[in-house]
């Protein structure tokens, strides 16, 4: 007897802990950096309860050309127009994400994280060209939209620094894949805003390699404790 009121009392002690470590909030704020060198500037905001996070992206990319030839910077099966976006200087953009991270074990800090994101791209008449001889070539007054649909499934590691402060930095380091679905609309005009060509489409990107670094810090909520 005394020992089954003993095991019922620890049984509900150790529910108790597990319930208060499943229940650790925390706030992470976090940049890619190396979207920066694209003139994108991407901010995470992420809700961190226990093993899980959810969390929102948006972001804005800036236009830093208004006129002239667009660099043809990859060559080859990926070197069609649509495929450049990144290094296209016209290009203005904005982003929208959902993701979620679930931590397998606490210690290790490895994770497995989903992302839904909605970006689009735009620029309205600028004079511009771009030739490439294996395909897609324009040259003239450009307007130029794109939406794009898609979904990245990544493996990941936080690593935190300084973990007992309250604020502390945080460094995600993740890979993994995506896919996505994307709708183009161009249209071409002459000197006189008379149409000379237009290009619309869609087509499916099933698979494309997705690496990075998260640079942050995270700031840890008081738990309710009954």
């Amino acid at each position: 007897m005394k020992f089954s009121v003993i095991l019922v009392f620890a049984l509900i002690y150790s529910f108790n802990i597990f319930a208060q470590d499943s229940t650790k909030k925390s706030i992470r704020i976090s940049v890619l950096p190396t979207q920066f060198l694209f003139t994108d500037f991407p901010i995470i905001f992420e809700y961190a309860i226990g093993k899980f996070t959810f969390g929102i992206s948006p972001s804005i990319k800036f236009s830093t050309q208004n006129s002239g030839e667009v660099a043809n910077v990859v060559h080859g099966q990926f070197g069609h127009y649509t495929f450049q976006n990144m290094f296209n200087k016209h290009y203005n953009a904005f982003t929208i994400s959902l993701n979620s991270k679930y931590y397998f074990r606490e210690k290790d800090r490895v994770y497995f994280e989903t992302v839904l994101f909605y970006r689009h791209w735009w620029f309205d008449k600028k004079f511009a060209s771009f030739d490439n001889v294996e395909g897609y070539s324009f040259a003239g007054l450009r307007t130029e939209h794109q939406n794009v649909f898609g979904i990245k499934l990544l493996l990941g590691k936080t690593f935190v620094l300084w973990e007992k402060s309250k604020i502390h930095p945080i460094i995600d380091c993740y890979f993994g894949i995506g896919c996505r679905y994307k709708m183009y609309d161009f249209e071409t005009l002459d000197n006189n805003f008379n149409v000379i060509d237009v290009y619309k489409g869609s087509y499916w990107w099933p698979v494309s390699p997705q690496m990075g670094i998260k640079l942050g810090f995270e700031t840890m909520l008081k738990s309710k404790r009954n």
